[in-house]
């Protein structure tokens, strides 16, 4: 081979090594998590490991879904796919599911099949591994266009193993993340490609890779419009700076810029013909928070839907040195460290002035406007940081190819050293933050956990219905087949709003009854008394008062308050539904950790109870008692507290210290030891107090369940210990009327009928 046929040759090697090295790495991450954890995270049903986060389970099941029925959904209506599953009773569409993965993992699975008997699990545990690499060629020829080899080699490095896409394209993940990174830098390479070329040959070739790079995108993901504006501001404005230039020279520009145009165009019509319809109201979506007014917006209480810090570690974040782990990390960690950040801003503000100095590139002009909003988005929120390090990988690998293409221009003395050192600054950071990651991402759950849930595949009608907190809700619909009345998909704010209630009230009835409400009409009942009295919160706390009634009560109420006696009939209908279909509620202990959720939801724009109100300081610690006397230091407010356990003569007493300062900082309501399947309670100063539940206390309870294999102690707040989900979980339903324990329970999770 001559010398210009190995010139051509090295790129083709070097992104090539940047894929392999990717690959490498998130398959040690695989090994890794797999070797550490052993057999209790490995799925029996498939015989792989579970996967790493929950949303990746609702990604398998419309996949299966759609290897099984040729649509997302298990059935459809009214010649819609639709998911039964998924927000019970009714189920949702499933017609805007964003199908790329999926279909990407089904024709897999077949072609593999070929030449290895394979699952579709086993294809899903593995398929974002192999797929997220992907994002280094775009990326790679973006960089060597705009400033050579150096350029590319950095951005593709940073762009594959920046720790916010790592994490999230590690082998166990399966969500839009493993295609979305890749799809848009498609989209924006050949946009990039068809909007400079001046040869009539290449402009078709672009044309044809353009628009199928731009179908890939609309159905990558759903909010794909963030992408288009981004596009058609790079358009507009690359239009004005080029107004200046000769009409057959301007003519030359803008014709590439024109086809593309038209060319989305057409993908729109073909695959999102309403999209024209709302264009606006879905470009702000992406930007846009949850709900907000009279419902609470769910979104707050997602880790990767809140606001990012800009930096976390310390000094030894800034380059990487300590490993972090996910939304606790701040923005600069994620996209690749400090000095990756500093070359990219340093970078971006050179071309800003370069545009306003009259250079005009369609590069130039789509970084400066791709970087721009995706920081907008990645310091609204965490799930948009890979976003942003795409952008972040190009501008810093440009500025390093730059820097060295001047010392070399310059003919510097030893320029080469410090073109290693400057390389090797860039780039080490995301280097060694991905090595020192690789067991950083796990399952969220175990076969303790998928236990009781295939138990109620097995020993459960098909009819029967979940109930629980939304996060695992996904999870239980995979392992159960049965509907969900919250879960990922079903998380709006009516819906957080009154399991949020459920489980924070002390009002076990009125629990009951909020559940068997939406298990039984869903957001009916809901929207019928906002029909009929507004959409106000005194109308919410009337819906409360009815749900704490029974039936008839309620309907007399209902009259009472000036509507017909046929109207009043029909929303306590909705209210309480006659239904004979069986529901679960399922209480895992995580839930604990999450339960000042509960509260700032299901008291929304309330004043009777604030979140703070429904906290734990100390959950399962190791109960010990030497000579009558315990003692455990937590921290309240950041400051320590201790927390001491005496008993005499079979009596317990508790109170709380400052450390060297005496004094009793927290107030203790009581203690409650649980021994034998039976509760004795304590108050304070250790006189038995069997009512100190009913005293009103907003100060916190110390529980010692001596019923395990080895004692553990809790200390939480007393309004949380006193509310539904504190007695299901503390107590285990320990004299609940509505709420009884089923026989399905097992494991790390306990499952209740609701009656």
């Amino acid at each position: 081979m001559n010398k210009a046929g190995v010139k051509k040759l090295i790129p083709v090697v070097a992104v090539l090594l940047i894929i392999l090295l990717g690959l490498f790495l998130r398959i040690m991450a695989g090994n890794t998590v797999i070797s550490r954890l052993g057999d209790d995270y490995i799925d029996q049903e498939t015989g792989v490991p579970y996967l790493t986060e929950m949303d990746s389970y609702y990604h398998l099941r419309m996949t299966r879904d759609i290897q099984n029925f040729g649509h997302a959904g298990e059935t459809l209506k009214d010649g819609e796919p639709w998911d039964s599953l998924s927000y019970a009773p009714l189920g949702r569409s499933a017609a805007d599911y964003s199908p790329l993965m999926a279909y990407i993992a089904v024709f897999s699975t077949k072609i593999l099949s070929f030449i290895k008997d394979i699952s579709l699990e086993k294809t899903v545990y593995w398929q974002g591994t192999f797929l997220s690499v992907l994002v280094a060629l775009p990326v790679f020829i973006i960089g060597y266009r705009m400033q050579g080899m150096i350029a590319a080699v950095i951005a593709g490095v940073l762009s594959v193993l920046n720790y916010g896409y790592f994490l999230h394209t590690v082998p166990g993940f399966y969500d839009t993340d493993t295609v979305l990174s890749w799809a848009c830098a498609f989209f924006f390479c050949f946009a990039i490609l068809l909007a400079e070329s001046r040869e009539k040959k290449k402009r078709i070739i672009y044309s044809i890779l353009f628009f199928i790079s731009f179908l890939i995108l609309i159905i990558s993901w759903n909010a794909y419009t963030l992408f288009l504006g981004i596009i058609a501001i790079s358009l507009v404005i690359y239009s004005i700076l080029s107004v200046k230039e000769e009409k057959m020279e301007l003519r030359e520009k803008l014709t590439g810029p024109c086809l593309s145009l038209i060319l989305i165009v057409v993908g729109i019509l073909i695959l999102d013909r309403d999209f024209f319809l709302n264009l606006a109201s879905q470009f702000m979506a992406v930007f846009a928070g949850g709900s907000t007014g009279l419902f609470p917006d769910a979104y707050v209480s997602v880790s990767e839907m809140r606001k990012p810090s800009l930096i976390a570690g310390g000094l030894s974040g800034l380059f990487q040195m300590k490993v972090l782990s996910g939304s606790n990390i701040g923005v600069i960690n994620a996209v690749g460290g400090s000095v990756a950040c500093i070359m990219a801003l340093v970078m971006w503000v050179m071309l800003v002035r370069g545009l306003f100095k009259g250079e005009r590139r369609f590069d130039h002009v789509l970084l400066v406007v791709w970087y721009f909003l995706t920081a907008i988005l990645a310091f609204r929120s965490w799930r948009f940081i890979m976003l942003f390090a795409v952008p972040t990988a190009i501008l810093a690998g440009v500025l390093v190819g730059k820097i060295c293409a001047l010392m070399k221009d310059r003919k510097m003395m030893d320029w080469q050293v410090y073109a290693g050192m400057l390389i090797l600054l860039a780039i080490f950071p995301t280097l060694y933050g991905a090595y020192r990651s690789v067991g950083d991402s796990q399952p969220h759950v175990n076969r303790y956990f998928a236990e009781p849930l295939e138990n109620i595949r097995s020993r459960t009608d098909s009819d029967t219905m979940i109930a629980s907190w939304w996060d695992y809700g996904y999870f239980y619909e995979e392992k159960t087949g049965r509907r969900t009345i919250f879960d990922g998909g079903s998380q709006n704010g009516m819906r957080i709003y009154w399991i949020g209630k459920a489980f924070a009230s002390g009002d076990e009835k009125l629990s009951r009854n909020i559940i068997r409400m939406l298990s039984g009409a869903g957001d009916s009942a809901t929207e019928k008394m906002i029909a009929s009295f507004g959409e106000s919160r005194e109308t919410l706390a009337l819906m409360t008062e009815l749900l704490s009634l029974d039936r008839e009560a309620a309907e007399k109420r209902l009259s009472d308050k000036g509507i017909t006696s046929g109207e009043a009939a029909g929303i306590a209908e909705l209210l309480f539904p006659d239904t004979d279909e069986d529901v679960l509620l399922i209480i895992t202990p995580d839930m604990v950790r999450i339960a000042q959720w509960f509260a700032n939801f299901g008291f929304y724009g309330e004043d009777t109870s604030s979140e703070d109100d429904y906290a734990m300081v100390i959950d399962n610690a190791e109960y010990k008692s030497e000579n009558g006397k315990a003692g455990w230091r937590f921290a309240m407010d950041n400051k320590p507290v201790d927390l001491i356990i005496e008993e005499k003569n079979e009596i317990y007493t508790a109170h709380t210290e400052t450390p060297g300062k005496g004094g009793e900082p927290v107030s203790i309501d009581r203690m409650i030891i649980m021994e034998n399947g039976m509760s004795t309670e304590y108050s304070g100063d250790g006189a038995v107090s069997i009512n100190a539940s009913s005293e009103g206390g907003k100060g916190w309870t110390v529980f010692v369940n001596k019923d395990t294999e080895t004692p553990f102690i809790t200390v939480v707040t007393t309004p949380l210990f006193d509310s539904v989900f504190g007695r299901l979980y503390f107590r285990g339903g320990e004299g609940m009327e509505y709420f009884g324990m089923s026989d399905l329970t097992g494991g790390s999770a306990a499952i209740y009928e609701v009656k």
